[in-house]
């Protein structure tokens, strides 16, 4: 038996269940019926809310009353009459079958008809719904005590039959398990103390909901008006979403009982979860998985470096090399080569291995030349975002200084809705370079930073060890593509004669724009009507493996620092946010990790700010963000004060200190004027001159 009470024979039944569902999501088939168990019978116990002075009164009757509707009625607000009232006595229970509804009113159970005729005689239904509990409101609630645990817990809430939590401990003591009561006080007493009281204390109190997770699923989470983002549930039953939805909690809810079991904590080991890949993208909803994420991550931690690696930048040079990157093939000025060249130098013999806790915040110092800056972490995270900006370029418009990534063909497409992605460069063999770009990616991962890669869901599913498709994945790398070839497979004889005679051969383009065979002597083979299917699956096997050895070389560096049950735990998205952050800045966002100082309420100079900054597109605060702190996405703490060295002077330019994070804003005539300077700042004012002067070097 584990501590948890549970038998070996019950994990090993949840496995095999697993087990089977992963077969069935693999597979495209219906999910085992056992997933759809509904008891027979389970037995409520009325529960009065102690708040209430009527519901008090209510409690010294000798019985209750409870409402019966034929089917589970709307939220509050709607009109319908009860069809029946049923009457349950004073400590008596109320047997009911185990089906239960939630909707905005709250939670219904189901009675059927011959439990109802228990309690009623003459209420004509086939069966009856009970609101066991109002959402947001006090008053009754009906518990489920079915077992001798949860009634042993219901009595502890209630009071009941007094035990002590526990005695000297150290650790967490549950002292109320799944409350479903309301109580206006709780009061905890130390009963014994040892050692004289020594060192007798409480650190802390946590409140946590067990239930609270079930009743946030509803029903009228599903309704029409609130899909609008969601259009290929267009038309769905709102029953059946809901239905399918309680479905998947209850999949997660058993998949969390032993993710423990499925994920090694050694990151040596290959674990069992590479049998449920499949069931990967419910991990979102887990909530054990979060847990185990943090303590891989810091039971791999490395002890920081007592001295930060120093290395002297020339981001004048790089500036002229972005400008115009055929002047130097080597691309030896970038900030990329002088920090990996730096790194690698003989000063700094001692090879980092990026594993550092999440408190170890600078990586390295940056002497940035002819640049006045004393580098206590805003240098150091500017070189990061220099890095970002010159392998996967915010703008479309300047060329690609860093031979790493290549634009996508979309970004040459105007009817995408993916212009601004990247993929490795299919003809770039520098390996080792690569695998310190995935090196980086897993110091981003381990850290409050970020490293911005503009990379599509083709990529970050490879690095994450997740399955690529075609059909889900491509079309973010070249839709036109796609569509030529769904239009291919389809095409009739005639049409196929038509569009391509004999011009079409078993050649395609990568993204590097190089022309490949997918056949010997592809380029003079033409493609015959009969043969059109395989030349499709030869591109489609071509263009999602362009990249193959360029990616394993980044995951390969992302492992030396991640283990692999954190990739194991991690979807593509969640993996993609956590190394680059969140991509789209909104003022509400941004508003809630400013915070003011020094300035009287009211005060115009914030009122004229928050204006200009509502004006502000997301891309004019990613840059805003990267002027204060030297960052270029959330989250980020902001701490604006007044600018104090010319207090009567009007429509001065703004002036930020990355190490600090600071803004110092100054007094404006209009919002407009605002931002106007605030908008040039971010955009034309690169170096840091605010920590000291560069004739102080």
């Amino acid at each position: 038996m584990r501590a948890g009470g549970e038998a070996p024979h019950q994990v090993l039944g949840r496995l095999r269940f697993l087990l089977q569902c992963s077969e069935c999501f693999r597979r495209a088939r219906a999910l085992p019926a056992a997933l759809c168990y509904v008891p027979r019978e389970v037995q409520y116990k009325i529960c009065k809310d102690p708040a209430a002075a009527a519901a008090a009164a209510a409690a010294a009757a000798a019985r209750s009353l409870l409402s019966v509707w034929d089917s589970p009625g709307p939220a509050r607000g709607g009109k319908r009459a009860a069809r029946a009232t049923i009457e349950v006595r004073k400590g008596g229970c109320l047997r009911a079958t185990g089906e239960e509804y939630c909707n905005g009113a709250g939670l219904w159970v189901k009675l059927s008809k011959e439990q109802l005729e228990e309690y009623t005689k003459s209420h004509g239904l086939a069966e009856g719904w009970i609101l066991a509990q109002r959402f947001g409101e006090g008053g009754d609630k009906l518990v489920p005590v079915d077992s001798v645990e949860k009634i042993q817990w219901q009595h502890q809430t209630l009071g009941v039959d007094y035990k002590p939590a526990g005695r000297n401990s150290y650790q967490d003591v549950c002292i109320l398990r799944d409350m479903k009561t309301h109580l206006p006080v709780l009061e905890i007493r130390i009963l014994e103390c040892r050692d004289q009281g020594y060192n007798v204390r409480l650190r802390g109190i946590k409140i946590k909901s067990f239930w609270e997770w079930d009743l946030i699923l509803n029903a009228d989470m599903f309704q029409p008006a609130r899909l609008v983002r969601y259009p290929l549930l267009k038309g769905v039953d709102t029953d059946v979403l809901y239905r399918r939805a309680v479905l998947i909690q209850r999949f997660v809810q058993i998949l969390d009982s032993v993710l423990h079991y499925l994920i090694p904590l050694s990151e040596d080991s290959i674990g069992p979860f590479n049998e449920l890949r499949s069931m990967k993208p419910f991990l979102l909803l887990s909530k054990q998985g979060t847990a185990l994420i943090i303590h891989c991550l810091q039971s791999s931690e490395s002890t920081a470096p007592h001295t930060l690696p120093k290395l002297f930048i020339n981001r004048h040079l790089a500036r002229e090399h972005r400008a115009n990157p055929a002047l130097d093939p080597s691309y030896r000025n970038t900030v990329f080569t002088q920090l990996y060249e730096g790194l690698r130098s003989s000063k700094n013999n001692q090879p980092l291995d990026y594993r550092w806790p999440l408190s170890y915040s600078q990586w390295w110092e940056c002497e940035f030349i002819t640049e006045g800056i004393i580098d206590n972490g805003g240098g150091f995270r500017d070189s990061l975002s220099d890095v970002s900006e010159e392998l996967c370029p915010s703008s479309g418009d300047v060329p690609v200084p860093l031979p790493f990534f290549v634009r996508t063909s979309n970004q040459g497409n105007s009817s995408s809705d993916t212009r601004d992605m990247y993929v490795p460069n299919p003809s770039c063999k520098d390996f080792p370079k690569y695998e310190w770009i995935g090196q980086l990616m897993g110091a981003a991962l381990r850290s409050k930073e970020f490293l911005i890669l503009a990379l599509p869901a083709l990529v970050w599913k490879q690095l994450a060890g997740e399955e690529v498709s075609w059909s889900k994945d491509f079309a973010a790398v070249d839709s036109e593509l796609v569509n030529l070839l769904e239009v291919l497979e389809g095409v009739d004889r005639e049409a196929f004669e038509f569009m391509f005679g004999r011009e079409l051969t078993y050649t395609t383009v990568l993204s590097d724009q190089r022309v490949v065979q997918l056949i010997p002597n592809g380029s003079s083979t033409v493609v015959r009507y009969e043969d059109r299917k395989e030349f499709i699956r030869l591109v489609q096997k071509a263009r999602l493996e362009e990249s193959k050895e360029q990616i394993a070389a980044m995951r390969a560096g992302l492992l030396r620092v991640v283990p692999q049950p954190v990739l194991d735990l991690l979807t593509w998205q969640q993996l993609e946010k956590k190394i680059c952050g969140d991509p789209e800045i909104t003022v509400a966002e941004l508003r809630r990790f400013i915070t003011f100082e020094d300035f009287p309420s009211n005060d115009t100079r914030i009122q004229n700010f928050l204006e200009a900054l509502n004006n502000f597109t997301s891309k004019d605060l990613s840059r805003f963000l990267k002027f204060v702190t030297g960052r270029s996405r959330l989250p980020v703490q902001i701490s604006v004060y007044p600018e104090r060295s010319n207090l009567d002077a009007l429509d001065l330019m703004p002036q930020a200190s990355t190490c600090s994070s600071t803004f110092f804003l100054p007094n404006y005539s209009s919002a407009k004027a605002c931002e106007e300077l605030l908008r040039y700042a971010v955009y034309n004012c690169m170096s840091i001159d605010t920590d000291k002067e560069p004739w102080d070097e």
